[in-house]
């Protein structure tokens, strides 16, 4: 049975000129280029160890990087939790315990957060180089 992101995946291979969305700076995306961000993200997040199961608290900016993570997320079989910017560190570190989370993959604005010490991270997964498997803490 297929979930959610082998769906969407599909579609993205149907026409990877198309459109696939707009990023609230103006640029257009294309199916394809999703679909390489989906998958180069889907490799550094299985090379980091990522397991079906696994909780990944998400917290990027709206746009293609932020669609791809959780797209790689569910493909490996992992549970997205998505978090919005400008919660203020209590009320954001109060709903990444309550989620229990094993993975963060977060803007790097947020990486220096030491109460995070036990998850482990990858801070903006960046596609033009492979980020930093380093822990938060």
């Amino acid at each position: 049975m297929a979930n959610l992101a082998g769906l969407v995946l599909e579609n993205l291979d149907r026409d990877p000129e198309a459109l696939a969305l707009g990023e609230p700076s103006g640029r257009a995306v294309r199916r394809g280029e999703l679909r390489r961000r989906v998958d180069a993200a889907a490799v550094i997040l299985n090379a980091a160890g990522l397991a079906p199961g696994d909780r990944v608290v998400i917290q990027l900016p709206q746009g293609a990087e932020l669609l791809a993570a959780t797209l790689a997320v569910i493909a490996l079989g992992g549970v997205p939790v998505l978090l919005e910017g400008g919660l203020g560190d209590g009320v954001y570190l109060s709903r990444v315990a309550s989620a229990e989370p094993r993975w963060l993959i977060v803007h790097p604005a947020l990486r220096g957060l030491s109460a995070l010490r036990p998850l482990r991270g990858l801070a903006a997964l960046g596609w033009a180089s492979r980020p930093s498997r380093r822990s938060l803490g």
